[in-house]
């Protein structure tokens, strides 16, 4: 008797000997579309498909039902699953690209934190260390300019043997009544003391000294913008563009997170506006906000599926360590 090949959801076979078991499926989950089907028939026909299959990228199973192990011939099934949508047998899908923006912050010691939005910016890195020197000493005093007890026209403050003049760095200042100039120092005539004489910018008193009172009233530290933005891409195992180190470790501005790192302008937020940095290191400027682009993260998921995850960390980066922000 003739062998009749079956019909099932195909038109009659006529070299196929193979048919689309019940159960073919295909969907889309949280690693994008999949499909996963199953064929029974004559081992050699079986065998086509498994071939097929592999060399598209599937997962293939290959059971013998009931062949002979020296002339193969007889019924199997093979079985198989990928990672990209139906119908199409060779991977052509494009990658599902997913923008997130997690916010962060990071606490920074509070002399060397940037305030954008505050008033204690202080106009040299001189004053910062004054404001750490004063702090550490129990019997720090303050004179405000024109007070009764500080003749001159500019802030002072004392340690136990420096004295921190917030005159610009005029040399001859109207010193306070009990200050004396003597040999480019000043002396408390009473206690006879000798000062080391340290000029800082005027402008810097009034932030000095409220960074001074902050330290003492135990505020140490300020906490920094340091969010992230992250682009994952789900592809398959046909995607073959590999992972991106175009630019890693630049520091780029947030116009050019749109035109060089190809940000969406149809997303649900909006990358955040860079503030304007006023604290520096040396000179004003050698600080800059930015997105630090970071190696990509690669892995791989179930049904042939491959995630590329490329983060973006905000912060206020040293230029000279970093190069210029894109």
């Amino acid at each position: 008797m003739a062998y009749i090949p079956p019909k099932f959801n195909t038109n009659v076979l006529s070299s196929d000997f193979s048919w689309l078991q019940k159960g073919y499926s295909y969907g889309y989950n949280d690693s994008g579309p999949w499909q996963k089907f199953k064929r029974s028939g004559l081992y050699t026909s079986c065998l086509s498909w498994y071939n097929t299959l592999l060399n598209a990228g599937w997962t293939v199973t290959m059971t013998m039902d009931s062949v002979d192990n020296r002339t193969y011939l007889g019924k199997a099934t093979v079985e198989a699953s990928c990672g990209w949508a139906f119908p199409q047998i060779y991977g052509t899908e494009t990658p599902e690209n997913i923008w997130e923006l997690d916010p962060q912050d990071e606490q920074k010691d509070l002399l060397n934190a940037d305030f954008p939005n505050g008033t204690i910016n202080a106009t040299s890195k001189d004053t910062r260390t004054a404001v750490s020197k004063l702090a550490e000493y129990d019997g720090s005093k303050w004179y405000l300019p024109g007070a009764s007890d500080n003749g001159s026209a500019y802030g002072l403050a004392l340690t136990s043997d420096t004295a921190y003049v917030f005159d610009d760095g005029a040399l001859n200042v109207n010193v306070p009544t009990a200050w004396n100039d003597v040999a480019g120092e000043y002396e408390i005539d009473e206690a006879a003391i000798k000062y080391k004489f340290v000029h800082l910018p005027s402008a810097d008193y009034s932030v000095a000294f409220s960074l001074y009172l902050m330290l003492k009233a135990g505020i140490e530290s300020f906490p920094i913008e340091a969010s992230t933005i992250r682009h994952t891409m789900l592809t398959s195992n046909q995607w073959v563009a590999m992972a991106s180190f175009n630019n890693q470790g630049r520091i780029i501005s947030s116009p050019s997170m749109y035109s060089v790192e190809g940000v969406p302008s149809t997303l649900l937020f909006s990358v955040p506006v860079l503030p304007s940095p006023l604290q520096f290191i040396e000179t004003p400027g050698d600080l800059q906000y930015g997105w630090r682009k970071i190696r990509p993260h690669v892995s791989r998921l179930s049904r042939m599926k491959w995630r590329i995850t490329q983060n973006y960390q905000f912060g206020l980066w040293p230029v000279k360590a970093f190069g210029m922000v894109l």
